[in-house]
């Protein structure tokens, strides 16, 4: 059993309302662009205000694949399986993956979630709505359960 939860934006938004708002803008400002292009006297005032449409439109659909898909494996994440933990909590962070056999117990809190290990302590701060926060911790309780693992908090 593999349960994966895109953490999103960090915003308050769920990341489907996330993902389309930023499609929607970024279509519009490509589509103003082309307009520019197409209709307007290509002055140098229109040439930079073209330039700055087009990337910005660019930068609101890449933003889409690396922040509210997992197309690119970017996406800030938790994946709970079986065998392990995978913890992602930004874009630009490294993927953190701890098996269960290495988790002696698990402290939850308000947006950050504690594994005690054998070895050391690994603390994840994470945003995301509460609504995905709370399915979060469902399934890793779920599956702590299954492993005998302790789980404090909520």
């Amino acid at each position: 059993m593999k349960k994966t939860f895109l953490l999103g934006s960090g915003a308050s938004t769920s990341v489907a309302s996330g993902r389309w708002g930023n499609l929607f803008i970024g279509s519009v400002l490509i589509t103003n662009g082309i307009r520019i292009y197409a209709y307007e006297d290509l002055g140098y005032l229109n040439i930079a205000l073209l330039i700055a449409t087009l990337g910005a439109g660019l930068y609101a659909i890449i933003l889409v694949l690396m922040v509210f898909t997992d197309l690119f494996g970017t996406a800030p994440k938790v994946v709970v399986s079986n065998n392990n933990v995978l913890l992602k909590s930004r874009v630009f962070k490294s993927v953190k993956t701890i098996d269960w056999s290495e988790i002696k117990s698990i402290g939850f809190h308000a947006y950050q979630i504690d594994f005690k290990l054998e070895t050391a302590p690994v603390f994840f701060d994470y945003r995301t709505s509460a609504k995905v926060s709370r399915l979060v911790k469902d399934a890793i309780r779920d599956m702590a359960e299954l492993k005998n693992v302790p789980v404090t908090g909520g």
